[in-house]
């Protein structure tokens, strides 16, 4: 990758994780990232991104899902597994902004996938999040990505923070579900490497479809679903 105070890329390639014994062909994927940052001041910033991904799942098929935002669980209330998709092609855009103690940033993400027995569907997600320094520190920024908080106190610095998100997988011949979240949340940053974080999220699924919850069972019905999740987590920063 390259990046200087106003401008990153970055470009990469994947395939499976080392160690991974699945037999077939190893699906292989290639991704580009460019962001400007027009406005890159200590305090300031304006932050424009773009991004695409093209994977050859080759013989593996291909799943879309997500996590209600917490990995507590482990379980994802909407996914589609298509087990005839051969191509994926993704496409995202990235704004954020940050201006003394107070930040905002989001992402929209777009997916295209390759599948006759489904029509080729698309499916689309994007998420909204604010946050607001109580202490006074601005958010850090370095390498197209916005950062942690180093506190001004030995007392540390506190973030409030709100987002949300949207998940639609109801395209053509699929209909799974939407999935929207809200989510209130405080963040403790004890220094520059220490966090300790607070989250509320309400979570609500729409007309949803069959999901695996654990694996190894039987798949269950997900029509109308709501519910509440409180975590408490650590951040360490080497």
């Amino acid at each position: 990758g390259f990046h200087n105070r106003f401008f990153t890329a970055q470009a990469m390639g994947y395939s499976r994780a080392l160690g991974d014994d699945t037999v077939g062909n190893a699906p292989i994927g290639v991704a580009l990232r460019g962001v400007w940052s027009p406005f890159n001041w200590p305090g300031e910033l304006l932050h424009i991104g773009l991004s695409a991904a093209y994977e050859d799942r080759q013989d593996e098929g291909a799943t879309q899902g997500a996590f209600p935002e917490s990995r507590a669980g482990d379980f994802q209330l909407m996914q589609v597994g298509l087990d005839d998709a051969s191509q994926v092609l993704s496409a995202g855009l990235e704004l954020a902004m940050v201006s003394g103690p107070f930040s905002a940033q989001a992402e929209y993400q777009f997916a295209s996938l390759k599948s006759r027995e489904t029509d080729d569907p698309s499916f689309s997600g994007f998420y909204i999040q604010t946050g607001y320094v109580l202490t006074g520190e601005a958010r850090e920024y370095s390498a197209g990505a916005l950062r942690g908080i180093e506190p001004r106190s030995r007392l540390g610095a506190w973030e409030a923070t709100l987002r949300f998100s949207n998940l639609n997988l109801d395209e053509r011949n699929v209909r799974q579900g939407v999935q929207n979240i809200m989510s209130l949340g405080v963040n403790w940053y004890a220094n520059a490497n220490l966090r300790f974080m607070a989250n509320l999220n309400w979570v609500d699924v729409d007309d949803g479809g069959e999901v695996v919850l654990l694996e190894g069972q039987d798949p269950v019905a997900v029509d109308e679903e709501t519910m509440g999740i409180a975590q408490i987590r650590m951040e360490y920063r080497f």
